[in-house]
């Protein structure tokens, strides 16, 4: 009987101590992802920020180029507006002429100094 009590007690030896292996090593796995997905979290969070900033950069070259462009447009409408304007000059009628004036003493009374423009 002493015999078996020893061989329960012999086999019951270690069993604490591979239980502290195994769980050890799942608890260094653990450890080991998440140190990895941490890395990973912060390689994402860069690689985002490069990647807004690459967008926001373009986008602000293409905005100088569009206010270049729209410029440009501008002074083209501009320049149209001011060709048309030169090309009706010619057909626009002339003012008249104003005809020689009296002098200030020559101006009769009721008699407008204004009578012979036209």
């Amino acid at each position: 009987m002493r015999w078996v009590r020893r061989q329960r007690r012999d086999s019951r030896r270690g069993q604490i101590a591979l239980a502290f292996v195994v769980l050890m090593g799942a608890v260094l796995v653990f450890v080991g992802m998440t140190v990895n997905l941490g890395q990973m979290a912060q390689v994402r969070a860069a690689v985002s920020n490069a990647a807004d900033a690459g967008a926001l950069a373009g986008a602000s070259w293409m905005a100088s180029g569009q206010n270049e462009v729209a410029l440009i447009a501008r002074k083209m409408w501009d320049s149209i507006f001011m060709v048309q304007a030169l090309m009706l000059v010619p057909f626009c009628p002339r003012p008249p002429r104003p005809s020689r004036m009296k002098s200030q003493g020559e101006v009769a009374k009721g008699d407008s100094p204004w009578r012979g423009l036209g």
